[in-house]
């Protein structure tokens, strides 16, 4: 309808009915450009809203998982190291070199089997391995999607990619030599008849361990790569608060 007057307008040469009713179809134009601008901007900052609060969601259920893989790291370097100790004096030193001039704390798990352990106990806790599976669901379909990029909060993007990648690195650190040193000891036990689950007296099982050196320096390794589990499961845990942390802390 603006249009048709418009054009008539022009052949009368009323130019400033021209001018006005130009300006009200550039306005309108505009307005149009804007409230689609304005219902896009909307549309995306609410669905990123679903996506961030579906990333703490995952965030969430891997701090559970991370507590119960460290329950059973715990009970693992217990039992390994102080069946070790029992059955040579060893135990897993309390520094480690951090260059070729000092030496740095080693952080190890907190022993956890009471003193009352069996051996049947300390045998079955030794070769008990969990190993953190990460939740990416959101995190994949947010890559796939490109909606990884949140207005307003330009290194929020960085910290999420820094964090599943960090994470990544630690499971495949995980599949690729823990799950074979497990393997191995496990292999160890069983030349000597033993699976993850026996009953066996503490002098039986102590007669093995110290006839046996190769399944010694085994259990040894499983203390050690132990230890650096407890580590990188620690700092994997404050990570992942942080992370969680930081995206809460930009909600509306």
């Amino acid at each position: 309808m603006i249009l048709q007057r418009l054009a008539i307008s022009i052949r009368k040469q009323d130019w400033f009915t021209v001018l006005i009713e130009t300006l009200i179809v550039v306005l309108g134009v505009f307005l149009g450009i804007q409230l689609g601008n304005w219902n896009e901007a909307r549309v995306t900052k609410e669905r990123q809203q679903v996506l961030l609060e579906e990333l703490v969601e995952d965030l969430r259920a891997d701090l559970v998982q991370l507590e119960g893989v460290e329950a059973f790291n715990q009970l693992r370097f217990s039992a390994a190291e102080g069946l070790v100790a029992r059955a040579t004096g060893w135990r897993l030193a309390d520094t480690y070199p951090q260059d070729w001039e000092t030496d740095a704390p080693l952080a190890k798990p907190d022993g956890v089997l009471p003193e009352t352990a069996t051996a049947s106990d300390v045998l079955y806790f030794a070769q008990r391995f969990a190993a953190f599976d990460m939740q990416q669901r959101t995190y994949a379909a947010a890559l796939a999607t490109g909606d990884l990029a949140f207005a307003g909060r330009p290194g929020l993007s960085a910290d999420i990619r820094a964090h599943y990648a960090g994470a990544e690195e630690y499971i495949a650190t995980e599949t690729t030599l823990y799950r074979d040193s497990h393997a191995d000891l496990t292999r160890a036990f069983a030349r000597h008849g033993l699976s993850v689950s026996e009953d066996i007296s503490w002098e039986d099982l102590l007669a093995i361990v110290e006839s046996d050196p190769e399944l010694i320096g085994q259990l040894k390794i499983i203390i050690w790569q132990t230890a650096v589990q407890h580590y990188y499961l620690d700092y994997l845990q404050a990570e992942t608060l942080d992370l969680i942390e930081t995206i809460e802390a930009g909600k509306d």
